[in-house]
């Protein structure tokens, strides 16, 4: 087995399989009419545990996030859920009113991805701050690692090699391992599926969102993230938890 097969939770919980289904959501993926909200651009902007989407003519709760952190306070654990359709009514009921906020609890059966931050005792790279998981069908599935760089953040899709699993491929790479070092390319290929560029200027707090394609998909600035065009409801998701998923594991 690779020794980058198993990821260390930073519960401090036994190593368990860290990358394991292959299915790739395609962020490309054409607009569904009915999906969008009113106009072209929706903004979301997180607000104690909702993730609100505002248009044109609406501001709608959305997203129920759920977060956990260690007993030091530290970023730990975010699952993210699509806040069902009553539950939706009764907050913005509450918010248009004036009344206290109803409590909602969340729904681990839910849950649309997870994200933790992890510790990975052998390099990949660049150090990744959060594995996301999907947790359902026509979710991302298997692991999505989030890296910073200098000026960027990059969410990469974690694809395993598959190779014949005989002796004599086996000797092989271990031979060759052991000439040149493990690298982690010898067991994953990494599929860039979002690119997270800060702004031109310096000190610039506006980033902007990039798919795979190589095309502007959203801005996030003063904590909000608007998406410039229509978007699929699942591409949405996905972008959606990333961003909530990076300023969480970056909020301390």
């Amino acid at each position: 087995m690779s020794q980058t097969s198993l990821v260390e939770s930073s519960s401090g919980e036994p190593p368990r399989q860290a990358f394991d289904n292959t299915t790739t959501l395609r962020l490309n993926s054409p607009y569904l009419a009915g999906e969008s909200a009113h106009g072209n651009k929706q903004s979301f902007a997180l607000q104690g545990r909702y993730v609100y989407k505002t248009t044109a003519t609406s501001i709608t709760p959305t997203y129920h996030v759920s977060t956990r952190n260690t007993q030091t306070g530290n970023p730990w654990q975010l699952q993210i859920c699509r806040l069902l359709p009553n539950d939706a009514r009764r907050l913005s009921a509450a918010s248009s009113s004036g009344a206290a906020e109803p409590f909602v609890k969340y729904d681990d059966d839910l849950t649309i991805y997870s994200g933790e931050k992890i510790y990975i005792p052998i390099s990949l790279g660049t150090k990744p701050l959060i594995v996301i998981r999907g947790q359902k069908q026509g979710t991302v599935q298997g692991s999505v690692l989030m890296e910073k760089f200098s000026r960027s953040y990059k969410f990469y899709h974690m694809i395993p090699i598959r190779r014949a699993s005989t002796q004599a491929e086996e000797e092989r790479m271990q031979a060759l391992m052991h000439k040149r070092g493990y690298r982690d390319s010898d067991d994953w290929k990494k599929k860039l599926l979002l690119t997270v560029q800060e702004g031109p200027g310096k000190g610039s707090k506006e980033l902007t969102w990039i798919d795979e394609d190589g095309a502007a998909v959203g801005i996030e600035k003063d904590g909000k993230l608007e998406f410039m065009d229509e978007i699929d409801t699942k591409k949405r998701d996905f972008i959606v938890v990333c961003w909530a998923c990076k300023n969480f594991v970056l909020s301390t």
